[in-house]
């Protein structure tokens, strides 16, 4: 990656990194080639020191006919499930849809030495009942 991102024959290009199964679009469905997954978050950090010059995307087949329209989106990270183009969004919680478990574990609240973290640990002991965390 380094080397074609350095190489100026390349300048001007765009990179399309395909992947089958390396990433997972909704709950409960498998990564399915795990020795690629690692690479979608290296390549995620590459985007962001190389913008608009690398893409990502992930197939649920290598034959699949989206392909092209996946290309042509410009999405720069995207994933093709049964023919449709799925794409990472953000979007505004509801409340008591989406509720998180944190199990029954301990809870390790990092950087948490100020306020916001004994805010954040007394929202996981009272709202998650969480009754071990470390700071």
């Amino acid at each position: 990656m380094q080397e074609w991102l350095q190489d100026e024959r390349f300048v001007d290009s765009g990179l399309v990194v395909v992947t089958q199964g390396a990433v997972a679009t909704a709950a409960g469905e498998d990564v399915t080639d795990l020795a690629h997954a690692p690479l979608w978050g290296l390549l995620r950090s590459a985007q962001t020191e190389s913008p608009g010059r690398i893409r990502l995307l992930d197939l649920d087949a290598a034959d699949t006919p989206a392909l092209p329209a996946a290309v042509a989106s410009g999405e720069v990270q995207a994933a093709v499930r049964s023919g449709e183009l799925l794409v990472p969004r953000l979007r505004r919680a509801v409340p008591g849809q989406g509720a998180v478990s944190w199990g029954s574990g301990p809870v390790l609240v990092t950087g948490g030495t100020g306020g916001l973290g004994a805010v954040v640990a007394r929202h996981l002991v009272v709202q998650h009942g969480s009754g071990r965390w470390c700071w």
